[in-house]
């Protein structure tokens, strides 16, 4: 006694389509492999012409039923920039696959699927993915001119004080506890967007440094952020501190790194805002010349 056959809709379109080409390979009759897979037998001729003219992932990415060519090679990465400022100029919510398709149908004439869709995604090496979050006053001019003028700083500070023995640390603190959450976006793999998170949450701190030169780093869960915090985590830092070196500390503008409240330790040679710190150190503290 045979079993009943699984229904047409039963079967996925694209396990359907995997299951004739595997079977073409082994010289089956297109009626019989059309039986296999519940397909129409003048389907199976038109679905081996378009393997051999756009490949498998052309096959899978065009629409099912209408011959349409992918995207073309040299368009990948115009497509990578449209797509990125969809997401720029997106006002609320998420982008889907059906934003993307009509990306794809408005700007390069092409029909895909959802499936396509994905398949393109993931074939162009784009993934879903959160973003980190952005400062909405944050300037990318600033740290790309910090980045190419802190080096020099250091050399001009090791130059005044004649001494090379300098440690350069890195505090930053950061609040655990419920929050808003980032929204995810597509991205290339190995990058994260920036996006702007919601800030009202309750939450604890936590104070952390690091000294990427020497390997060493150190941290305080704190149940507040304010100045009496700051100032137990810069104490921590400077117990830190090699023997015989002072050190350089680098900061952001928030208001308990930079008030005068703060008792800075003699081992640090300068406090600087990395924020301000473009083409000169604009503002220091000297605790030990």
């Amino acid at each position: 006694m045979t079993s009943q056959p699984p229904t047409r809709l039963s079967l996925i379109p694209k396990l359907r389509l995997n299951l004739a080409l595997h079977h073409v390979q082994f010289d089956l009759s297109p009626a019989e492999v059309s039986k296999m897979v519940l397909a129409k037998e003048k389907t199976l001729p038109s679905w081996v012409d378009a393997l051999v003219e756009f490949d498998y992932e052309g096959l899978i990415e065009r629409e099912s039923r209408v011959r349409k060519p992918r995207l073309p090679p040299e368009k990948e990465e115009d497509f990578k920039i449209e797509l990125d400022k969809m997401q720029v100029s997106f006002q609320g919510g998420r982008i889907t696959a059906k934003n993307i398709k009509q990306l794809l149908t408005d700007k390069f004439d092409g029909n895909y699927s959802d499936s396509g869709v994905y398949s393109l995604l993931d074939r162009l090496n784009i993934v879903w993915i959160s973003g980190r979050s952005k400062d909405p006053k944050s300037s990318e001019e600033a740290i790309l001119a910090f980045k190419e003028n802190f080096p020099d700083e250091v050399e001009k500070i090791t130059k005044q004080i004649k001494n090379d023995q300098i440690e350069v640390w890195w505090p930053d603190e950061s609040r655990i506890g419920q929050q808003g959450s980032l929204t995810r976006q597509w991205a290339t793999k190995g990058t994260r967007p920036r996006v702007i998170r919601p800030k009202q949450f309750i939450s604890t701190s936590v104070f952390g440094a690091i000294c990427p030169d020497k390997d060493k780093g150190c941290a305080l869960v704190l149940a507040e952020t304010n100045t009496g915090m700051m100032q137990l985590h810069l104490n921590q830092i400077s117990e830190q501190v090699e023997d015989g070196y002072h050190a350089i500390i680098m900061m952001d503008w928030a208001s308990w790194y930079t008030t005068e409240a703060l008792v800075i330790p003699e081992i640090f040679l300068y406090y600087l805002c990395h924020r301000i710190l473009l083409s000169s150190i604009q503002w220091s503290r000297s605790g030990n010349s």
